[in-house]
């Protein structure tokens, strides 16, 4: 341990008298000139995506939690959230919840029910559909109607993970 530990300070005792001309030859290098401005907009791509995603989680979270609350639900809340954050991916999604939940009380004849639900789950699809794209068009500058274009190529190109890599 002693070994490492004094072979660490002396590395940084190197860098720290050579920093400046260090810094020179990294930023003359191929990777600082070509790789750092992708790696860069990379970054910032993924949090425009997690912001826009916690930002439509909260969304679906409000009209689930309405949705059930009007079902007199007293889970609302916590049932809510976990199909708020279901719906964020994306093979799963708001749809794999409720579409069967209204189909179950369709055939209880609960009628009033499967309404609210499939209401609740038209307006979740809505709200991430009209979100999405311009969320995520804000945070990074492109226009929103690139970014549905984005999303709709990396998905017939990459299939799931094409709506990250697409973007």
């Amino acid at each position: 341990v002693s070994f490492s530990f004094l072979f660490f300070v002396i590395a940084t005792w190197l860098i720290t008298e050579e920093y400046t001309a260090l810094r020179d030859e990294y930023r003359s290098t191929f990777v600082y000139k070509y790789i750092l401005p992708v790696i860069e907009g990379l970054k910032e791509t993924l949090g425009g995506y997690l912001k826009t995603q916690g930002i439509i989680i909260l969304v679906v979270f409000a009209i689930c939690s309405v949705g059930l609350i009007l079902l007199r639900n007293p889970y609302a809340l916590l049932i809510g959230m976990v199909i708020a954050v279901l719906d964020a991916f994306p093979i799963i999604g708001s749809g794999s919840i409720l579409v069967p939940w209204a189909i179950v009380y369709v055939f209880q004849g609960k009628i009033k029910e499967a309404v609210i639900i499939s209401v609740t789950y038209f307006l979740c699809l809505c709200a991430r559909e009209i979100l999405e794209p311009k969320l995520m068009g804000q945070s990074t500058g492109l226009r929103p109607i690139y970014i549905f274009a984005a999303f709709y190529v990396g998905i017939k190109l990459f299939g799931i993970s094409g709506i990250i890599i697409g973007p």
